[in-house]
């Protein structure tokens, strides 16, 4: 296996790289994946295995609404970026090799010093969750029900500055 892990901002995206998004998103089945929901995000990470594309996460176009369905509401000025759109293909050679692990670092470094917030499902098999808490991200505000995927869904924040 040899991981090759690209950072590009949308703009930087050929038309080839959208659509290796837009298949990944569609696999996740968290999202309905449009090509502007991919090409708003400022930045977006993708992982090839000898040139295929095995996984995703993506600095996401700020949603604010998720801090009013938490009940947070005072505190959605203090965070410009959303970290997100995560996922792995489902092959047991990528599983447990820390790959969405080292997306979220990388991601987290093209945003140093920023406040940043995602949203996972509060379940404790989610390894995002898992993920989220090495990276001090903090579970805030109330669990609600994600209108996709019905399920309990938490609010996670991380404060830099």
């Amino acid at each position: 296996m040899n991981l090759e892990y690209i950072i590009k901002t949308s703009n930087e995206l050929s038309e080839q790289e959208i659509k290796y998004c837009l298949k990944l998103l569609l696999l996740q089945k968290q999202i309905t994946p449009t090509k502007e929901k991919i090409t708003s995000c400022p930045f977006v990470c993708l992982v090839y295995d000898e040139n295929i594309p095995i996984a995703l996460g993506a600095i996401k176009q700020v949603s604010k609404t998720y801090f009013d369905k938490a009940e947070i509401t005072t505190l959605k000025s203090k965070y410009d970026f959303e970290i997100g759109y995560f996922y792995v293909l489902e092959k047991t050679k990528y599983r447990g090799k820390k790959i969405a692990q080292n997306i979220c670092q990388k991601l987290l470094e093209c945003i140093k010093n920023k406040n940043v917030f995602a949203t996972t499902e509060e379940s404790k098999e989610n390894p995002m969750k898992h993920i989220l808490e090495k990276f001090d991200f903090k579970k805030t505000g109330k669990t609600y029900i994600g209108e996709k995927t019905k399920k309990n869904i938490g609010l996670y924040l991380l404060t830099r500055k």
